[in-house]
């Protein structure tokens, strides 16, 4: 049994063999203590997700350990072993919670500089709603053990027998991606031998791909197979702020919203975020199942297991004064404060201590990394906590050792220094993929991240400082180039160094790795928004390039194409020239000529217009840079345009 957790895991396995009921029950969903129920004693459940490291079907896409020893309390040996390991502790009451004392399921944040940390402003509100969805929601504040829980489900599922396919965000870098949960997905379905998966890896497109998704999971429940689906922390995804967000999910799929349906899907998130939102508006609507907070009797009952373990413990008083606390409702915040009390060094102050700690889980967490800051000699590790809330998915040790020493000379941080930076920040930290013997390092939960943002790296001149310094690192010490591509457009983007984006998409040769596509998504971010609503009448003109410009290399792509035969944003072929193609200047941007001459847009030297000397030809425009029917202005905006 799992302490604490056992009713929410046994409506989850029910619900996954399409028996809805008691999902919607309120004992399972409000926050009910029974103080008459007998206590159970603590208990350690060390589990192993087989095939974890090996192939599509159950792996998390990248060499992770899931265990996070790194990022324990515990000072314990590293291991790289598939082991998931959940500390449930907690009294077996009609409220269903968790007390786990190792979170390491927690969040690596993405997007801009961390997007999935954006919450709406869209309160949750909390009505019970009959419904016979396929696709079940679990909700819960950050630090309440929602991710313990989706791992004890998918354990416990295989148990069971049941098919399952999980994925947890922030498990490993390109976890955070939706396309990367669409491809798996995809592959987890089609048998080996099948056509389509080639197909799938080769030549389609994530639109072709989603459409793949939709045809199988229609093909496996008109064959009633049985499919359990888990997605862990959809907050967390790239795109959450974007219309298609989620909008894969085989929820939305006509034929799989029947309470009869074998598909079923268990996502989590946290409250008063846009993902719920969006889950929410789901026609049918999805069940909700709130996690709650610890009750009394779990607090104590986590408290003395932790400490335990270290052979201490507090005396009746402090542990009343410690679990009272409005704080330790969360799990997170009681396992913080019990390791703070462990490496209290005043034991005739640990009462007082306790009275003085912060009673909310960001107040703690930046009281504890104050400490840690004002107590570094090496001075490096405000930095490294700044570096890692601004890197996209975390970073290798070694790049963190190299960005943390002397850039010009190329002498990384010293091992003596690193070793102690290391230490000093290993319970907030966790492993989340090896490659070529490099561990990536990033926060074990958003709450980590979320305060090192309020405390050192606010919106502003500190927030660009660190993304440039990223940047810098990137763009000309980093030898890896699809490394490069990955991640210095998006330092870049988030420094506001909208120029030297532009410089690198349109000048540097690692930017033809990128696709068409993407370079045509940064691009349009800072393209002019005006429409030329009538080039004719002199509200606009055409791009135009001279003889010698137009036959020239390097202006728009660093590919080996004409000027001529690109598109003037983001460096594509321009296979069709047609007129609707044709790139134009709003009256802002257009060169100050007389109506009787024209400008290049390169070299900006004018030419008479008219039959006369070499002709000038336009520019255009290709197919992912044309939006709409209506003429748009070209015009990259930089932060040094006006307009």
């Amino acid at each position: 049994m799992v302490f604490g957790r056992d009713k929410i895991i046994e409506t989850f396995l029910r619900f996954a063999q399409g028996d809805n009921s008691g999902i919607d029950m309120e004992d399972i969903r409000g926050n009910v203590y029974s103080p008459g129920k007998e206590m159970e004693s603590p208990q350690i459940l060390v589990s192993h997700i087989d095939e974890y490291n090996g192939g599509p079907n159950h792996s998390v896409n990248g060499d992770v350990d899931l265990n996070g020893n790194d990022g324990g309390l515990d000072g314990e040996s590293e291991r790289a072993d598939s082991e998931i390991k959940v500390v449930i502790d907690s009294t077996p009451s009609e409220n269903g919670l968790d007390t786990s004392s190792e979170m390491n399921f927690g969040r690596s944040q993405s997007g801009s500089g961390r997007r999935s940390r954006q919450r709406s402003s869209k309160k949750v509100k909390r009505v019970k709603v009959v419904t016979n969805s396929g696709l079940c929601v679990a909700i819960g504040n950050p630090g309440t053990g929602k991710s313990a829980v989706m791992a004890r489900t998918v354990l416990e599922a295989q148990r069971a027998g049941l098919n399952v396919f999980y994925h947890f965000v922030g498990s490993c870098p390109t976890s955070i991606y939706e396309d990367n949960i669409i491809r798996r997905l995809c592959t987890y379905l089609l048998p080996p031998d099948d056509e389509r998966l080639i197909k799938m890896r080769e030549e389609y497109s994530i639109e072709e791909t989603t459409k793949l998704l939709n045809q199988l999971l229609r093909e496996k429940a008109e064959m009633f197979v049985q499919i359990l689906i888990i997605i862990d922390a959809v907050n967390q995804l790239t795109d959450v702020n974007a219309s298609s967000h989620l909008q894969w999910l085989p929820s939305t799929i006509s034929g799989l919203r029947s309470e009869s349906s074998s598909v079923r899907i268990i996502v989590s998130t946290i409250e008063e975020t846009r993902s719920l939102s969006v889950l929410q508006d789901l026609s049918p609507p999805p069940h909700e199942l709130f996690i709650n907070h610890l009750n009394p009797s779990t607090r104590i009952d986590l408290v003395q297991h932790y400490l335990g373990r270290y052979n201490k413990r507090l005396d009746p008083y402090q542990l009343a004064q410690l679990t009272k606390s409005e704080g330790a409702k969360n799990a997170l915040w009681l396992t913080l404060s019990c390791e703070e009390l462990r490496v209290f060094g005043v034991f005739e102050r640990v009462t007082d201590r306790i009275e003085t700690l912060p009673n909310n889980l960001d107040g703690l967490l930046a009281e504890i990394l104050e400490r840690l800051v004002k107590e570094d000699d090496t001075q490096s590790v405000e930095k490294m906590l700044c570096l890692l809330y601004c890197s996209q998915t975390g970073l290798p040790e070694t790049d963190i050792q190299s960005i943390l020493g002397d850039l010009e000379t190329q002498t990384p941080l010293p091992m003596l220094t690193w070793s102690q930076v290391r230490r000093t920040l290993k319970p907030f930290l966790r492993n989340i993929g090896v490659h070529g013997g490099v561990q990536r390092w990033d926060f074990f939960h958003q709450a980590i991240a979320k305060a090192v943002q309020d405390r050192w790296v606010p919106d502003g001149e500190a927030k660009s400082h660190f993304h440039l310094k990223l940047a810098d690192f990137y763009q000309y010490h980093n030898d890896d180039i699809y490394t490069v591509i990955r991640e210095l457009p998006y330092q870049l983007q988030q420094a506001k160094s909208i120029q030297r984006l532009v410089d690198f998409l349109q000048k540097d040769g690692r930017a033809l790795r990128i696709s068409v596509g993407e370079r045509s998504r940064y691009m349009k971010q800072y393209r002019c928004q005006r429409f030329i609503m009538n080039p004719k009448a002199g509200f606009g003109r055409k791009l135009m390039m001279c003889h010698f410009c137009q036959m020239g290399r390097g202006r728009f792509t660093a590919g080996p194409m004409q000027n001529k035969d690109c598109c003037v944003l983001c460096g594509g072929f321009v296979a069709f020239k047609r007129d609707e193609n044709i790139a134009y200047l709003c009256q802002f941007h257009m060169p100050r000529t007389p109506p009787s001459c024209e400008s290049c847009y390169i070299c900006h030297k004018m030419f008479p217009g008219g039959p006369q000397g070499p002709v000038p030809v336009p520019g255009y425009i290709c197919t992912w840079c044309k939006i709409g029917v209506q003429p748009m202005c070209v015009k990259v905006l930089t932060e040094d345009d006006k307009y």
